[in-house]
């Protein structure tokens, strides 16, 4: 694989025709996002097949949304080049071993738009859902949710120091420690911050693209399309930033109750009645639920809240057990 860090400079490809370098190009898949960044910063002469400066922003928009990668919320849509967006997502995390971000995270991403192809409208259509809903019900798709979900983690207390934006980067985080064969370099929490994360960031967060969704199962959360994002669907960063916007709200005993309702291995975290009362109090926020559990998928469940936008629901799985031997809960 070339290099993307790489500068672009002199190269065996400096003596190859340009047809030969064209034909090249013309068989890299365009969803192929990576491997195009490293050929066109392989040889200053591969700028030029990519055409003028307009024709290479659409090729851009192009590989990033066949990428599965879309606008983050902080970006002005008419200010940030989807060129940017490219170069900066495989630049810094187009080599990630994490296994929710990186290669696979856009091999995956790119499997899914895919297999959304023959839906109306273009994957990139800022009307798909409202195209979705017009169809007859029992012809409506069913939806896929980004398994970016699996792991995601928040810190298990604020930080008290940051502003809500920076708080939102820094206080969310992937994790693997569920994940077997992976790189161990990459259980350094700072290495793990969401913020340095783009692919994971910008994937989409389900599949056809939506421009809206609910969550039936999470405190306070309505995920609503935002203008900079309704132009190719909500990402995962829309999912975690509203996650976090709810994460130290009190919950009262019903909606703990009706959350800890929808985890199936409870017993695991919490063996007996004394147990769960002597943590009580830690599970009065989601920033307290999220140090037991952790989400595992986003389920999806209907087209019948299409008011709204499409209903999902989380799954969740222990972060952590209780250990009898040691009378302690075990470390993440």
């Amino acid at each position: 694989m070339l290099n993307p860090h790489a500068p672009c400079g002199r190269s065996i490809f400096d003596i190859l025709p340009v047809e030969l370098l064209a034909l090249i190009k013309e068989h890299i898949p365009v969803s192929d996002l990576r491997t195009h960044i490293c050929f066109y910063k392989a040889s200053s002469r591969f700028a030029a097949l990519y055409g003028d400066e307009d024709q290479e922003e659409a090729f851009w928009e192009s590989s990033c949304i066949l990428s599965g990668l879309g606008y983050i919320e902080d970006e002005d849509l008419n200010a940030t080049p989807w060129k940017e967006v490219a170069f900066d997502c495989i630049e810094k995390d187009g080599f990630c071993a994490h296994p929710q971000c990186g290669g696979a995270r856009l091999e995956w991403n790119a499997r899914q738009i895919a297999a959304t192809m023959d839906l109306p409208g273009k994957p990139s259509s800022p009307d798909v859902q409202k195209r979705i809903l017009g169809l007859e019900p029992n012809h409506r798709p069913n939806l896929t949710s980004n398994p970016v979900i699996k792991g995601l983690t928040f810190t298990h207390k604020p930080r008290g120091d940051l502003d809500d934006d920076d708080a939102f980067k820094n206080e969310a985080y992937l994790d693997h420690s569920q994940e077997e064969g992976v790189d161990s370099k990459v259980h350094h929490p700072p290495e793990l911050e969401w913020h340095r994360h783009p692919i994971a960031r910008r994937s989409f967060a389900v599949f056809p693209l939506v421009t809206r969704l609910c969550i039936t199962n999470y405190p306070d959360f309505e995920s609503t399309t935002c203008s900079i994002v309704s132009h190719c669907g909500l990402t995962m960063d829309d999912i975690v930033r509203d996650m976090h916007n709810s994460m130290d709200r009190l919950m009262s005993l019903t909606e703990i109750q009706s959350l800890l309702g929808t985890v199936s291995d409870l017993n695991e975290v919490f063996p007996d009645a004394v147990r769960f009362l002597s943590v009580l109090d830690r599970l009065n926020t989601m920033r307290g639920i999220l140090y037991f559990f952790i989400p595992k998928c986003l389920r999806f469940g209907g087209w019948h809240g299409w008011i709204e936008g499409p209903e999902f629901e989380f799954e969740y799985q222990p972060a952590r057990t209780y250990d009898r031997d040691v009378g302690a809960y075990g470390p993440w």
